[in-house]
């Protein structure tokens, strides 16, 4: 058993300056085996891009096989393992159950009631938010929110990407990756 430790942060913005308010919660997340194809070895989802079930997967093994790290296929951090480490293709488990940590970025023109549309279209999809940034351009009207959200597998978070981008004023949604 695994398990992974969030804090939460919600980060409001205001004009051109930023505040943070951290609700100090460590909140404990049991993780059962979703990989398969490592047999007993220990694993770790890697931060850089953050894989989600439905995600093609490959696992950089290192040299002293103390820990698998689980990247995305396209990940550029796997591809820089590449040179250093062993890579073997990994799948998900058919029944994974717990839910996974995704940054996203929703590019918009600002209006009012934005973010509650955005935040109301997670809660009809019964996401938890894990930490919202609000950047507001004041100069071309836009506005930036870098969410972190919970979801169960690749197909919900693209239903919900797409459901966003159809909101009025809003110009893309996006997965970030963090490179």
């Amino acid at each position: 058993m695994l398990f992974r430790s969030i804090e939460r942060t919600v980060a409001f913005g205001l004009d051109e300056q930023q505040l943070s308010l951290s609700l100090d919660s460590q909140v404990q997340i049991h993780v059962d085996r979703l990989i398969s194809g490592l047999g007993e070895l220990n694993y770790h989802l890697a931060d850089c891009c953050q894989p989600v079930p439905g995600d093609f997967i490959i696992g950089v093994v290192p040299d002293d096989e103390s820990e698998v790290q689980v990247h995305r296929q396209d990940c550029l951090g796997a591809l820089k393992g590449e040179v250093e480490s062993r890579i073997i293709r990994l799948s998900w488990e058919k029944e994974v159950t717990t839910t996974f940590a995704v940054d996203v970025e929703v590019l918009a023109y600002d209006r009012r009631g934005l973010l509650y549309d955005v935040t109301g279209i997670l809660y009809h999809e019964n996401n938890n938010v894990i930490a919202a940034n609000v950047i507001n351009q004041d100069a071309s009207h836009q506005v930036i929110l870098r969410l972190t959200i919970e979801v169960e597998s690749l197909n919900k978070l693209v239903r919900i990407l797409e459901k966003i981008e159809r909101l009025s004023n809003v110009i893309s949604a996006r997965r970030r990756v963090n490179r």
